[in-house]
C-alpha cells in the first residue's frame, strides 16, 4: 500500500467516523418530540438486542447508552452515545433486524419514535432526515468493513450456490465473512 493510498484510507475512515457520529441540534430534538414518546431505562437495561424484532431507533435525550457487538468472546463496545445523539442503523429503514445490541450504561431517557414516524420525518423534514440517513449509511459502511461475521458463508469459492449466497448478502449490504473450504484457513 502506498503512502498516498494509506492517507486516502485514513481520510475515508475519519469521514465515516464523523458521519456515523452525527448529532442532532436542540431544535431538531424538539421537533422529534412530536413524533415519539420518552422512555426511561435504568443502568444495565437493554434498549434492543441483536436479532430482535424491536424498533432500534432512539434519540438520546439524557444519559449514556452503549452499542454492543455480542461475540463468543463477550461483549465489545462499538460506540458510546450520549445526549443529542441517536441510535439506529440503515437496516432499520428496510425492516432488517439489528445486528448489534444497545444497553443503557447509566439511567437514560431516550425518545422513541415509531418506525412509521421515522419514515415520515426522513421524508418530510430534510434537515433532520439528512442527518439521520447520512449517519445510518456511515454506520452501515463501518459495520461492513469491521464486521465480526454476522453471516458466515462456508463453501468452495467456485460453487454456484456459494456465489449466489455471497452475491445476495453483498447486494443487501449484510455484514459477512466468507471461508473458502478448499483453502487451509477455510478447512480449519
Amino acid at each position: 500500500m502506498t503512502e498516498q493510498t494509506r492517507f486516502a484510507a485514513a481520510t475515508l475512515d475519519d469521514a465515516l467516523r464523523r458521519d456515523a457520529s452525527k448529532t442532532l441540534t436542540s431544535e431538531q430534538q424538539d421537533t422529534l418530540r412530536g413524533y415519539g414518546e420518552e422512555v426511561a431505562f435504568a443502568a444495565g437495561d437493554l434498549l434492543f438486542e441483536a436479532g430482535s424484532e424491536q424498533n432500534a431507533f432512539y434519540v438520546i435525550l439524557s444519559g449514556t447508552v452503549v452499542v454492543l457487538d455480542q461475540t463468543e468472546d463477550g461483549e465489545v463496545v462499538i460506540s458510546r452515545l450520549g445526549s443529542n445523539t441517536f441510535v439506529g442503523e440503515l437496516g432499520l429503514l428496510s425492516g432488517q433486524r439489528p445486528f448489534l445490541s444497545c444497553r443503557a450504561e447509566e439511567a437514560s431517557t431516550p425518545l422513541k419514535p415509531s418506525l412509521d414516524a421515522l419514515h415520515e420525518v426522513i421524508n418530510q423534514i430534510p434537515e433532520i432526515g439528512d442527518v439521520i440517513v447520512t449517519a445510518f449509511a456511515a454506520r452501515r459502511e463501518t459495520l461492513m468493513s469491521t464486521a465480526n461475521s454476522y453471516v458466515t458463508i462456508l463453501g468452495p469459492e467456485a460453487n454456484r450456490d456459494v456465489t449466489r449466497a455471497r452475491e445476495f448478502v453483498a447486494r443487501n449490504r449484510i455484514p459477512q465473512q466468507f471461508l473458502d473450504t478448499e483453502t487451509p484457513e477455510g478447512a480449519a
